[in-house]
């Protein structure tokens, strides 16, 4: 007896051909989504670290500015506290002083004054201004040109406001150095 050969059905050829292909596909399809997967996750995190190191320099930029303002207060507010410190040492003005001895004690301490206003906040710019015209109206009584008692007053005022003004500066300093981010 002869033995049968089995059948193929023309159907069952397509599907092979079907699956090979799906299986192609997905094999090329596949790797190019992990690759466009990887690059996208490179990009994110090239700009993540990229944002990062943006923020923490302008983070650091924002200090180094506020550590400087610091510094330049604390230099021109010790030349001023040294030259109130010189012009102490003469408590008060010799009477009838001609001007070149009036100069010579408070010249520095009105200067010193003048120049704090450019490193100072307002408030302490003002405090700064108010010890430099106290000083200039003493130096005027002294001359007979002025109201003692109304310098000696607005001196005792202006040096008692001046150190918590200073104080103050700093402190806001280092609010603004904690709000940097």
């Amino acid at each position: 007896m002869a033995t049968a050969k089995p059948a193929t059905t023309p159907a069952a050829a397509p599907s092979a051909i079907a699956k090979s292909e799906e299986t192609n596909k997905f094999g090329v399809v596949f790797p190019v989504v992990c690759t466009l997967l990887g690059v996208f996750a490179t990009a994110g995190f090239t700009w993540l670290s990229g944002h990062q190191t943006a923020s923490v320099t302008e983070r650091n930029a924002c200090i180094a500015r506020i550590d400087q303002q610091e510094k330049q207060l604390r230099e021109k507010g010790d030349m001023f506290l040294s030259t109130i410190g010189d012009f102490l040492n003469y408590t008060t003005f010799p009477a009838n002083s001609s001007v070149g001895e009036l100069a010579k004690f408070a010249g520095p301490l009105i200067k010193a004054g003048f120049v704090m206003t450019a490193y100072a906040p307002p408030e302490l710019s003002l405090q700064s201004l108010k010890i430099s015209n106290s000083v200039r109206d003493g130096a005027l009584a002294s001359m007979n040109k002025g109201d003692p008692e109304k310098a000696i007053s607005q001196a005792k005022e202006a040096f008692e406001k001046w150190p918590e003004a200073y104080l103050n500066a700093l402190a806001d300093l280092n609010s603004l150095r904690g709000k940097c981010k």
